[in-house]
């Protein structure tokens, strides 16, 4: 499984980005569409300038956090006590 951060760029100077993970082989050309169709949807398409992907490792931070953020939910599903 392969991580990237995709950073979305807008006209007025301000930027978004998030840490996702996607299987490998990951094609960035078809993740970087569909995060700009995304961003549209929700921002306005007159609003982004530019979407950027980055490969992340997975020992970074961010990626770390990630993980750990759906072990947590994870978990909390399983406990039905």
């Amino acid at each position: 499984m392969g991580y990237i951060r995709i950073t979305i760029k807008l006209y007025e100077g301000k930027s978004r980005s998030g840490i996702r993970h996607f299987a490998e082989p990951m094609n960035f050309a078809e993740i970087k569409q569909h995060a700009w169709q995304l961003a549209a949807e929700a921002l306005g398409r007159g609003k982004i300038a530019n979407v950027i992907l980055e490969e992340v490792p997975a020992d970074h931070p961010e990626v770390v956090a990630l993980i750990m953020r759906g072990e947590d939910k994870r978990s909390r599903k399983r406990d039905y006590s």
